[in-house]
């Protein structure tokens, strides 16, 4: 990526964070007046600081559709049934890992897999739904 792909990626960056304001801000860290001043280094520790941010974001967003997951199979009831929501994780079967032990990648998986189970036990709650009706 050449120079001035950095300097947009910067802004695009920025505007995504809705941080765009604070520009000026980041400039004068860096004793300058204009992303065309910055180095090679500084535009990449730049566009390194402002993607961790990013992916903080989305690791929280990820955590936060898991719980939704959770709570609609049933695991998580309220912020007092942590104890029930590790316990679940624990197992080798859903993750063998503890929530904010995981990557983005594996909470993606994760849901993935939840969103399974949330299918498995909709589709047994309609077939049991049938056959009480039969009977």
């Amino acid at each position: 990526m050449d120079t001035s792909q950095k300097r947009k990626l910067i802004y695009q960056l920025l505007a995504k964070k809705g941080i765009l304001g604070q520009k000026q801000a980041l400039l004068d860290a860096y004793g300058v007046d204009s992303t065309k001043s910055l180095t090679e280094d500084q535009l990449d520790e730049i566009i390194s600081s402002l993607s961790k941010d990013s992916d903080a974001q989305q690791i929280k967003r990820w955590r936060s559709n898991v719980l939704c997951t959770l709570q609609r199979i049933g695991i998580y009831k309220t912020n007092e049934s942590w104890e029930s929501v590790n316990n679940f994780l624990l197992s080798p079967k859903i993750a063998g890992k503890l929530m904010y032990d995981m990557d983005l990648t594996e909470l993606k998986e994760l849901n993935k897999k939840l969103l399974n189970i949330l299918k498995k036990q909709t589709i047994k709650k309609e077939n049991e739904r049938i056959i009480a009706k039969m009977n």
